[in-house]
């Protein structure tokens, strides 16, 4: 859609280190009446974009107690987790799994994000959910047994 290519844009702009036209282009979507869902996300994104990066997932989330769309969520957990808020994340997360219990995405950055505060068994028990709705990966197969550690001889 029409506001999707100018999120994109954006995004463009901040992965290409254009803050400016980024910014400017954002000034551009409040005065032309994009939805403000998109206003906001483009806002996130430039937040980050200034290496606030706790700043632009706090700023998500309050986008998301206002518009609860997901994919605010989505980009709040994603500047978490890339940036080692890892605490952070977790929450964010924990909270898209209450209305998506069997995404795989959510699933797997919520092993990673647990695994890298050390809750070990709580990653395991996430690739055990997401194994059992992507029964087919042997990625997560192989990430449950590295977690696991090497098995133990009983002879």
């Amino acid at each position: 859609t029409f506001t999707a290519s100018w999120t994109a844009l954006a995004k463009h702009y901040l992965h290409t280190g254009q803050l400016h036209l980024a910014t400017s282009l954002w000034h551009q979507m409040q005065q032309a009446g994009l939805p403000r869902l998109e206003c906001r996300l483009v806002e996130g994104m430039l937040v980050e974009g200034t290496g606030d990066f706790e700043g632009a997932g706090r700023l998500l989330q309050a986008a998301f107690a206002e518009h609860s769309d997901i994919k605010l969520l989505d980009e709040a957990a994603r500047i978490y987790l890339e940036r080692g808020f890892y605490r952070e994340c977790i929450s964010v997360l924990q909270q898209m799994r209450q209305s998506r219990p069997d995404d795989v995405t959510v699933l797997l950055n919520l092993a990673t994000a647990f695994e890298a505060v050390g809750e070990i068994q709580r990653s395991i028990e996430c690739l055990e959910n997401a194994l059992i709705a992507d029964q087919s990966s042997t990625e997560i197969r192989v990430r449950i047994d590295r977690l696991r550690g090497p098995a133990k001889n009983t002879d």
